[in-house]
């Protein structure tokens, strides 16, 4: 398995080819993702209707992206890495008997989590022909057929454009095991081995700094930067705040502490001794406000045991009402059923 650093590098090395996109144009972009799913032509009317805008200002917006593809009528057909005609092996199954297809295996990993949905995928080993599949959930990959499957990827060199497809994507494959992987990659000089699981983590990494606001991160985010417990990648030129992968780890790691009890203004404290006075170790501080946490639940199963209590004394106490058989008993004084 790739190390998470490793991950990280690759990462932010596909966000700096991908364009980077404000809070405008993730609303924009990911609403045509999830309109071509749907899996028919999408015209300019109906994409800036979906985001309140006028047909003018969506066009504006989209005639930078290189990669949105359409039909002799103007109607988007295709755009990062989903594509309503058929191209290639891989095959997203969506709810609804919804089909559409992906310019490369790693397209297939990221594209449930933007689309908000969960995929069967279906493709071929780029070496061998054999049929492959599994399933994308916000879980992560299930279900892989063979389990020995991998992927081949390729750092990418420059901007994703429109030759995306020929310049990245054609170098993006699932194989079978790691010995057709072998085999596949000596034959293409700059490709390299990915496990799935890795690929999916990639995926997640890079939608979270592409897509982050449009995903329903932005409140949260910039709550936590004003707290000092976000890294943020600065803004963008329409001054909007930018969030990397960093910030996801950020995220990962306040995420974590929350679940095990702490307050935001605790990890607040936490971070800043993190950041302030690195040379001392975290380990005994973290282990002071675990101990706190601790006694604030031991507090609250305290209150939640005595309510517990009380509804087994209102169920013996009231078991003919409850049953439906003395109603008056709860709505007896109600002082309008009186007049």
């Amino acid at each position: 398995m790739t190390s998470s650093a490793q991950i990280d590098r690759l990462a932010a090395q596909i966000h700096d080819a991908r364009h980077t996109l404000d809070r405008r144009q993730q609303k924009i972009a990911l609403t045509l993702l999830r309109l071509l799913a749907e899996g028919a032509p999408v015209p300019i009317e109906r994409l800036a209707e979906a985001v309140d805008l006028s047909p003018g200002q969506a066009e504006q917006t989209i005639d930078r992206w290189p990669e949105a593809q359409r039909d002799d009528r103007g109607h988007f057909t295709a755009f990062m890495g989903l594509s309503i005609p058929h191209i290639g092996h891989h095959r997203l199954h969506l709810h609804g008997g919804r089909t559409v297809s992906a310019w490369c295996a790693w397209d297939t990993l990221f594209l449930p989590e933007l689309l908000g949905e969960t995929a069967r995928v279906t493709s071929r080993c780029a070496a061998t022909g054999a049929e492959i599949s599994l399933a994308i959930s916000p879980a992560g990959p299930t279900d892989l057929q063979p389990a020995t499957t991998t992927m081949s990827f390729v750092i990418p060199e420059r901007k994703f454009g429109s030759d995306v497809i020929n310049d990245f994507c054609r170098y993006v494959h699932f194989l079978a095991s790691s010995e057709a992987a072998a085999g596949w990659i000596e034959g293409h000089p700059g490709t390299f081995e990915l496990s799935i699981d890795d690929g999916y983590r990639l995926g997640h990494l890079t939608n979270a700094a592409t897509f982050g606001n449009a995903l329903g991160q932005p409140v949260a985010n910039r709550e936590l930067e004003g707290h000092g417990l976000i890294y943020s990648a600065g803004r963008s030129e329409c001054n909007y705040r930018l969030f990397d992968s960093s910030a996801l780890w950020c995220c990962q790691v306040i995420t974590n502490l929350r679940s095990l009890g702490l307050t935001i203004k605790e990890i607040e404290q936490l971070a800043g001794v993190y950041l302030e006075r690195p040379e001392e170790p975290i380990g005994p501080r973290l282990a002071a406000l675990l101990d706190r946490a601790e006694r604030r639940i031991q507090e609250r199963i305290g209150e939640l045991e005595q309510v517990r209590d009380r509804i087994r004394t209102f169920r013996a106490q009231r078991a003919d009402m409850l049953a439906g058989n003395a109603e008056h008993e709860l709505t007896g004084d109600d002082p309008r059923k009186a007049a």
